[in-house]
Formats: structure tokens, C-alpha cells, sequence
């Protein structure tokens, strides 16, 4: 996952990254960070050193975060909620580890999904849907059958006739798609927030609710759609 203490935007100025806004959120009271670069890893005990001075409870874990993740869910202890923050690199998520945080029915996730990856493996043309590209989408959507609904017959007209040919869906088509696959492990799920507001789209911010309880989910689901509108 992408944790930074500060990063510069196009102004020149520094803002606040995604580790120290976790950090500086109350209600809180441990953390835990996964990280496979080693460089990321040493830049991440810096940020995390003086909350821990503080007796802050944190966690840096260096390894993939599929495989961190699914042992920390194994030896999840059942009385305590949380969230997970998943800002994966590129398309590294897999499906398994979301359905195992799914299943702890007491972890919540907010997930950037990349909405720009996706649509590169999947092209317009599915011509160019090669065997890695494939397996890449089978693994972060959980199920090869997303190209029966990604791609539609549609009629192509020639200078002689028309013919059919697979056209893939528009990127509202793709969220929706996405969505829905998250529905299937996720008791409650809101969301999408589609990032940059300006510009071609990267990323579709999701807010997963594992707590299948009706009256729980929607509260939850309340909270996250205000966030989503406002943010």
C-alpha cells in the first residue's frame, strides 16, 4: 500500500499523506502498516517514530500486502472492529484477500480500486486481451465471467453490411461491474467516489461494510456517502 508522511503538490506546497492522516485521526488506537518496499519501509518508521514515542500502538509490516493481510486475518481477534485502508499499487489486490476481510464480519475497507488499470487490461478491442492480461483481471475481480458482462455483441457497420463484434463497456459500465462484485463478499457497500475529479479516470474509492446486521450497514453506509459527496 502507498503510506507517505507528506507529499508535494503542484503548488509547491506540502500536504499531509495517507499515513500520517491515519495517524492524526481520532478514535483510533492501533495501527498497522504493510509495505513492500523497502525504501517505503524506512520512510514509514520515520513518519510513524514520534507517535510511537507517544505510545501510539504501531505495527509496520514489510512484505505484499495480500499475503500480510491474510495472516493477520487468520489471528484476527473477534472483538475488535476496524478498517482497512487499501491503496494498492496498479492491480496487486487480490480477490481472495478482500473476501477474507469481507469474512471477519469486523473489518470495514476503504478501497481505492484502480479504475485506470482495469481499463487497460481490458481494451476496447478484446482482440488484444492477451493471457496475462486475463489472468490479471481473474485476480483482482475473483472470477473470469467479468468478460460476459464487459463485453456486449454489438452491430459495427461495414461499406457492404453490418456485423457483430464485442465492444467493451464504458467506464460507468466498469464501476457498476465492480461494485457489484464487491456486493457479493461485502454485506453493505458505497461508493463510487471516481478520482481525479478532472483529467482521464485513475481510481474508484469504495467503502466496503463486512457487518452483515441491517441496522449497522446503514448507518455505516450513511456516513460513507456523506463523506463521498463532500469530499
Amino acid at each position: 500500500m502507498r503510506l507517505q508522511g507528506q507529499v508535494q503538490i503542484a503548488e509547491g506546497r506540502l500536504i499531509d499523506g495517507s499515513t500520517k492522516i491515519a495517524l492524526d485521526t481520532k478514535g483510533l488506537n492501533h495501527y498497522v502498516f504493510v509495505e513492500q518496499d523497502m525504501k517505503h519501509v524506512e520512510e514509514l518508521r520515520r513518519v510513524c517514530e514520534p507517535y510511537k514515542r507517544d505510545g501510539v500502538n504501531i505495527r509496520i509490516l514489510p512484505g505484499d500486502a495480500n499475503d500480510r493481510l491474510l495472516s493477520q486475518v487468520k489471528g484476527y481477534p473477534w472483538k475488535v472492529r476496524g478498517v482497512a485502508f487499501l491503496d494498492p499499487y496498479g492491480m496487486e489486490l487480490q480477490w481472495d484477500t478482500l473476501k477474507a476481510l469481507a469474512q471477519t464480519k469486523k473489518l470495514d475497507i476503504w478501497y481505492l480500486f484502480p479504475l485506470g488499470g482495469l481499463y487497460r487490461q481490458a481494451p476496447k478491442d478484446p482482440i488484444h486481451i492477451d493471457e496475462v492480461k486475463r489472468t490479471a483481471i481473474d485476480r483482482i475481480l475473483g472470477t473470469p465471467e467479468w468478460y460476459n458482462t464487459l463485453y456486449r455483441e454489438s452491430r459495427q457497420p461495414t461499406l457492404f453490411a453490418e456485423f457483430e463484434r464485442p465492444e467493451r463497456a464504458d467506464v460507468d459500465g466498469i464501476e457498476r461491474y465492480v461494485k457489484r462484485r464487491l456486493e457479493t463478499v461485502f454485506a453493505h457497500v458505497a461508493g463510487p467516489l471516481r478520482l481525479p475529479k478532472g483529467g482521464p479516470p485513475r481510481f474508484s474509492l469504495f467503502f466496503g461494510v463486512s457487518n452483515p446486521n441491517p441496522s449497522v450497514g446503514k448507518i455505516a453506509i450513511d456516513i460513507a456517502d456523506h463523506i463521498l459527496r463532500h469530499a
